[in-house]
């Protein structure tokens, strides 16, 4: 099959903006319109081996429009209509998509529009609903495509004082919540963990050395209350004075960069600031009423 040849400089533009060699696409056509460009694209056919037999007497099966948001233009949104084509063994029967070159897996968005909305997210100013509306998608998308892209560093050590809770997160095969776990003196996340009860914590926490563990003298949390523990102070805050700390700490878990919460400053002090044992003491009574 002959590629295609480039009959305008719209359509060699829009070869660029998706990064395509013109020996790969069949057919190419451009519809520039007010505040959107339009850009539909068949590739050459590969006729791959088939996955289940691995036989090569392959044909065309059938055509399937597919819509990719490409948004690479400051000006306009841009869209892509790819017909991908589904190939067919005569062999075996088996039918099987081509590969796709333009979007991100279980994706409607292209794999460059992707890489800049991780670009994006590297700015500590930004939120996921406003890099999703530059970009031309929704909040929950970005967070997806956070979530599918960003692994976070497994920690080596421990902190001295170490708050834990419970945020919403997205929903996923496991919970709607992961277990957020702080460094309260360097105010900064230690990990986040797809659950906090009680069995995954522990087997969590079995990975460190006891030396690190021990490390831990001070605990803060909303959960129940505990029995004694050695060589332990707990500290007991409500949610409603944990949340707004990981939301200002973790980008990961912000969605409202212009929110302010009313924290007791007696319970965030700086990070020069010394905790001591009678300071510890009042705010442990202030929570109990």
């Amino acid at each position: 099959m002959m590629a295609v040849k480039v009959k305008n400089s719209l359509e060699n533009t829009a070869l660029e903006l998706f990064g395509l060699d013109a020996s790969r696409v069949q057919n190419i056509s451009t519809s520039p319109g007010i505040g959107q460009m339009l850009v539909e694209v068949t590739l050459v056919p590969a006729f791959p081996e088939c996955p289940r037999c691995g036989g090569h007497n392959i044909v065309v099966f059938n055509y399937t429009p597919r819509v990719i948001n490409h948004d690479v233009l400051t000006d306009r949104k841009c869209t892509l209509i790819y017909n991908a084509r589904r190939y067919k063994c005569k062999d075996c029967h088996r039918t099987y998509g081509e590969d796709n070159p333009f979007a991100m897996k279980r994706q409607r968005i292209s794999i460059l529009t992707g890489k800049a909305i991780i670009e994006d997210l590297r700015s500590p100013n930004e939120t996921f609903a406003s890099v999703g509306e530059r970009h031309h998608v929704s909040a929950t998308t970005v967070m997806k495509i956070f979530d599918m892209c960003v692994s976070y560093p497994v920690p080596v050590k421990l902190c001295r004082v170490m708050q834990i809770d419970e945020t919403y997160s997205f929903k996923s095969d496991d919970s709607k919540y992961v277990c957020m776990l702080l460094d309260y003196d360097a105010q900064s996340p230690v990990d986040v963990l797809p659950s906090r009860k009680k069995e995954y914590l522990a087997a969590y926490f079995r990975k460190f050395p006891r030396s690190e563990r021990d490390r831990v003298e001070y605990i803060s949390s909303d959960m129940y209350r505990p029995g004694p523990m050695s060589r332990k102070r707990t500290l007991i805050l409500e949610s409603r004075q944990i949340l707004p700390i990981l939301r200002k700490i973790s980008s990961a878990s912000s969605l409202d960069s212009g929110a302010h919460y009313p924290l007791d400053p007696f319970l965030l002090p700086s990070s020069k600031e010394s905790i001591s044992d009678s300071s510890w003491l009042k705010a442990h009574q202030s929570t109990r009423g």
